[in-house]
C-alpha cells in the first residue's frame, strides 16, 4: 500500500511539473512591444475600445484584474509598433508604447481572427508630384479593388503637401471625392508650407470593387485682390509622390467552384501575389511543363506591375506543400496514387481523351486547396491550361470539377492590337472633372519594348465638356513624361463631341513608358472671369475610347535595355520554345517559370510557347525564338552552341573564358552567371536567350535579372556576367554593336592633319605683335622720364 502510495505521489507531482512547464511555455509570447490604450476600472469601458478599435482592424486583446487593460498587438520593432500607434491616434484614441514582453496567461481575452481572416493593407502610391498653379485646380487618381476583397473600416489616403505661404488668407479649401462623392474638406491656411502629411480616412461603404477614383478639389488664395491670384505664378499647390491610399480588407471565403479561379491561388494585393505551388510528375512529359508554363504566363499577366514568386516543383522535391494551395499538372501515367485517389472511375475514364479540371480540399492541409489538371493525353493538359487562362471560360467553369476538350483559339486580328492602344483596354474608365481653372487626370501606358516608334504617331483624345465656358480662354494641354506635346482651344462647335489630335514628339516616342497628364484651363462666359458662382457648372468628360495610334517597326538592335524584346512582339509571346536540362531539377523549373511570368506582364497572349529537353530539340525546332536554361554539364544544348555564345566556357565549361571586350579574372571565372541575347544559329531572323552559370547555384543569379523590376533595369548589352553579389560586367558584342561599349570614349587625335603652314605664319604674326608693344611701351616711358627731368 505505502509503494502504491509513493507511485501515486510521484505520478502527480510529475503531473504538477508538466502542467507548470506547459503554462510558463505557452504564456510567454516573444514578443517585444504592444500598444497599451487603456486602463479602466468598468469592463464595460474597456470592451467599448476595445471593440471599437477591433471594427477597424486592429488585433486587440484585454488583461483583467483590479483594472482592465486594453492592448493592440505585440510587435518585433518599435518602429512597426509606433506606425500602428500613429494610425490609432489619428482615431482619436491615446495610447503608448510598452517595450516589454507581455505574458499572456488565462485572463487575457484575445479578439483576433484566424490568419485567413485578418485585415491585410494594400499602398496605392501616387506615381509623380501634382502641382497645381492658381484658384481653383483638380486632381484624378485610380486605385483598383480586388474581386475577392472585403474592404474593412480604417482605409484612408495620405496627402504629403506643399504650398506658397497663404498666411491669414482663409477662405483657402481642399475637398476630397471617392466616385464622385466627397468626403472631406479642410481650411489650407493653417498648413505648413512644406510637405505637410494630411490623413483622410475613407468611408468602407464610399469604396467600390474594381476601379475607384479619387478626385482631390482644391480653392487657393494667397491674395485679396480680385482676379490676380489665377495669374499669380507664387500661388501653387504640390501633392508630392509620397501620397498614397491606404486600403484594409479582408479576402472573402472561398468556395469550392472553378469559376473563382485564380482565387485563392493568386492573391492581389499580396506582396507576392502567388499563393501556390505547381507541381509535375517526377518522370514529366514536356507538354506537361509547357502547361505550367502557360499558367505561369497568365499568373504575370494578371498581375502585371508585381514581381512574382513562381515556385514550380518535381512532386518528389516538393517544398511547403503544407502551407500552400497547390496546382498539380500531370499526365495520369506518371501520376502518384494519391492524387488520382481524388478522381471518380468515371472521371478518370474521362482522362482517356480529355482533360479534367478538379478543385479539391488539399490532403496537406485542411485550409488549403489543391487544383488538379489531369489527362491520359498530355497534349489534353495544354488545353486545360489555356482554359483556365481565360475568364469567359473560368466564368462558365461553376463547379468544382470541369472537363476540358479542346479549346479553340480566342486570340484577336492582328489589326486589331497592332497600332492603337485604347484607354478602355488597359482598364480605365471614363472621366468627368468639374470646376474651373485648372484640372487634371492621369494615365499610364505600357509600350511595347520591341517597337520603334514612327514620326505619324499620335493621341486622340475624345472629351466633351460644358457650353457656357469662356471659349476665348479655355483650353486643354497634353504632357507625355511632363513634356508638352500639344495645346488646342476648346471651341463651342466641339462642346458636345470634341476630337484632339496630338502628334507624339520624337523626344517621348523611345520611352517604354508614357505617363499621359491632360491638363484643362477651364473659364466661365462673361466680362467678369473671376465671378466663380457658377462653377459647378464647369465641366469636361474624357471618354475610355480615348487612344493612342502607334504605327511601330520592330527594332533591329536586340539588346536588354529593350528586354522583354525580341521573346515578346506586338504584345504577345513571338514564337517560344524553351530547352531544359534532360534531367531538369526543381530549380531549373521554378526559374524557368518566373521568366515566363515576366514575359506574361507585357504580353496579351501566351499560347505560342513550347517546351522541349535538350535531347529532344530537332532541326524542326529552328524557327523558334530559344530560352535556353542550365549549366553546360546538365544542359547539354548550351555546351553544343558555345561557339556561338559572346561570352564563351573553356574547353571543360568549368568557367568563363575573357574576349576582346570582357576580361575576367581565373578564380572569379568559376563562380559566375550570365545570360546573353545572341543570334540564333539555327533562324536567320531569331534569337536565343541564353541563362547559364558555372554552378547550378549561379542560375539563380542570372534568373534575378530576368523577373525582378528594379534588376531588369540596370540590364545593358546583349552579353553580361553575374557574380553572387550581384555585381554586373557587360557590354555589346556583335558587327552592327561595335559602336556601343560600357567603357567611357576617349577622344583621340590620331591621324590628324597637321597644317606646318599655318603654325608658322601664327608663330611670325606673334612675334611681331611682341615687338610692336615692346616699342610703344619704351617710346611711353621715354617721354614719361623726359618731362619729368624738365620739371627737375
Amino acid at each position: 500500500m505505502k509503494r502504491i502510495t509513493t507511485i501515486l505521489v510521484s505520478l502527480l507531482i510529475m503531473i504538477g511539473c508538466i502542467n507548470i512547464f506547459t503554462i510558463v511555455s505557452l504564456s510567454y509570447t516573444g514578443e517585444k512591444y504592444s500598444i497599451q490604450v487603456g486602463m479602466f476600472k468598468k469592463i464595460a469601458n474597456a470592451e467599448r475600445i476595445q471593440n471599437m478599435l477591433t471594427k477597424y482592424g486592429f488585433p486587440t486583446y484585454k488583461i483583467q484584474g483590479d483594472y482592465t487593460r486594453v492592448y493592440v498587438g505585440n510587435y518585433k520593432s518599435k518602429t512597426e509598433a509606433q506606425s500602428v500607434l500613429n494610425e490609432i491616434e489619428n482615431l482619436g484614441v491615446n495610447g503608448f508604447i510598452k517595450a516589454e514582453p507581455i505574458i499572456l496567461g488565462e485572463d487575457i481575452y484575445l479578439q483576433t481572427q484566424d490568419d485567413n481572416n485578418l485585415a491585410k493593407v494594400k499602398n496605392f502610391r501616387f506615381n509623380n508630384d501634382v502641382n497645381i498653379q492658381g484658384i481653383f485646380g483638380s486632381y484624378t487618381f485610380f486605385f483598383d479593388v480586388g474581386d475577392y476583397w472585403d474592404v474593412n473600416e480604417g482605409s484612408y489616403i495620405e496627402l504629403v503637401l506643399s504650398q506658397s505661404d497663404i498666411k491669414e488668407y482663409k477662405n483657402s479649401t481642399l475637398t476630397i471625392e471617392i466616385n464622385g462623392i466627397p468626403i472631406y474638406s479642410t481650411l489650407l491656411y493653417s498648413k505648413k508650407v512644406s510637405k505637410e502629411k494630411l490623413k483622410v480616412f475613407i468611408p468602407k461603404d464610399r469604396i467600390l470593387q474594381g476601379f475607384n477614383e479619387i478626385e482631390i478639389r482644391t480653392y487657393h488664395r494667397i491674395t485679396d485682390e480680385p482676379c490676380t491670384d489665377e495669374i499669380n505664378p507664387g500661388n501653387w499647390i504640390v501633392f508630392h509622390k509620397e501620397s498614397y491610399v491606404h486600403l484594409k480588407y479582408k479576402e472573402k471565403q472561398d468556395s469550392m467552384r472553378l469559376d473563382e479561379y485564380p482565387y485563392p491561388y493568386l492573391k492581389e494585393g499580396n506582396d507576392n501575389p502567388i499563393n501556390n505551388v505547381i507541381l509535375v510528375s517526377d518522370y514529366f512529359f514536356s507538354d506537361e511543363l509547357t502547361a505550367a508554363m502557360v499558367l505561369s504566363g497568365n499568373f504575370g499577366q494578371r498581375q502585371r506591375f508585381d514581381n512574382l514568386n513562381i515556385r514550380i516543383y518535381k512532386f518528389s522535391e516538393a517544398e511547403d506543400i503544407d502551407k500552400n494551395n497547390i496546382i498539380f499538372i500531370g499526365s495520369v501515367k506518371n501520376t502518384p496514387e494519391k492524387i488520382l485517389s481524388f478522381l471518380s472511375n468515371e472521371e478518370l475514364k474521362t482522362t482517356e481523351d480529355k482533360a479534367v479540371i478538379k478543385e479539391v480540399v488539399s490532403p496537406y492541409n485542411k485550409q488549403k486547396k489543391m487544383l488538379l489538371i489531369l489527362s491520359q493525353r498530355s497534349d489534353k493538359l495544354i488545353e486545360a491550361a489555356k482554359a483556365l487562362s481565360k475568364d469567359s471560360l473560368v466564368k462558365q467553369m461553376n463547379k468544382d470539377v470541369q472537363i476540358i476538350s479542346k479549346i479553340e483559339n480566342f486570340q484577336k486580328d492582328e489589326e486589331e492590337v497592332d497600332n492603337y492602344i485604347f484607354l478602355q483596354e488597359l482598364g480605365y474608365p471614363n472621366v468627368t472633372m468639374e470646376g474651373i481653372f485648372y484640372q487634371e487626370a492621369s494615365f499610364d501606358i505600357n509600350i511595347p519594348k520591341n517597337w520603334q516608334i514612327k514620326e505619324e504617331a499620335k493621341i486622340i483624345l475624345n472629351m466633351r465638356y460644358s457650353e457656357i465656358l469662356n471659349f476665348d480662354r479655355s483650353l486643354v494641354t497634353v504632357y507625355i513624361n511632363d513634356i508638352p506635346i500639344g495645346s488646342k482651344k476648346l471651341t463651342s462647335m466641339g462642346a458636345n463631341n470634341d476630337i484632339f489630335e496630338v502628334e507624339i514628339p520624337h523626344e517621348v516616342r523611345e520611352n517604354n513608358v508614357y505617363n499621359i497628364r491632360i491638363v484643362y484651363y477651364l473659364e466661365l462666359q462673361g466680362s467678369e472671369y473671376c465671378d466663380f458662382k457658377r462653377q459647378d457648372s464647369s465641366w469636361v468628360f474624357i471618354s475610355n475610347k480615348s487612344h493612342l495610334y502607334l504605327p511601330h517597326i520592330d527594332k533591329k538592335q536586340n539588346y536588354f535595355e529593350n528586354y522583354t524584346s525580341p521573346l515578346i512582339k506586338d504584345r504577345k509571346l513571338s514564337d517560344i520554345l524553351m530547352i531544359l536540362s534532360d534531367d531538369s531539377t526543381s530549380r531549373e523549373l521554378s526559374i524557368a517559370g518566373n521568366i515566363i511570368g515576366f514575359l506574361g506582364h507585357e504580353a496579351e497572349y501566351i499560347e505560342d510557347i513550347k517546351f522541349k529537353t535538350a535531347s529532344e530539340f530537332k532541326d524542326e525546332n529552328n524557327d523558334k525564338n530559344i530560352i535556353a536554361i542550365g549549366t553546360p554539364d546538365r544542359n547539354s544544348f548550351i555546351k553544343a552552341i558555345n561557339d556561338s555564345l559572346h561570352i564563351k566556357f573553356n574547353h571543360d565549361f568549368s568557367r568563363f573564358l575573357s574576349n576582346d571586350k570582357i576580361s575576367i579574372l581565373e578564380d572569379y571565372s568559376k563562380r559566375l552567371a550570365s545570360i546573353q541575347l545572341i543570334e540564333s544559329p539555327f533562324s536567320e531572323d531569331k534569337k536565343l536567350l541564353i541563362v547559364t552559370a558555372t554552378i547550378e547555384r549561379g542560375l539563380e543569379w542570372a534568373e534575378k535579372y530576368l523577373s525582378d523590376y528594379a534588376l531588369i533595369a540596370q540590364l545593358r548589352g546583349n552579353g553580361i556576367i553575374i557574380d553572387e553579389s550581384g555585381n554586373l560586367i557587360w557590354d555589346y558584342f556583335g558587327e552592327d554593336l561595335k559602336e556601343k561599349s560600357n567603357q567611357p570614349e576617349v577622344e583621340k587625335n590620331i591621324d590628324k592633319k597637321v597644317d606646318v603652314g599655318e603654325i608658322l605664319r601664327s608663330d611670325i604674326r606673334n612675334y611681331i605683335l611682341f615687338i610692336i608693344i615692346t616699342i610703344t611701351i619704351i617710346i611711353i616711358s621715354s617721354i614719361f622720364i623726359i618731362r619729368r627731368n624738365k620739371r627737375l
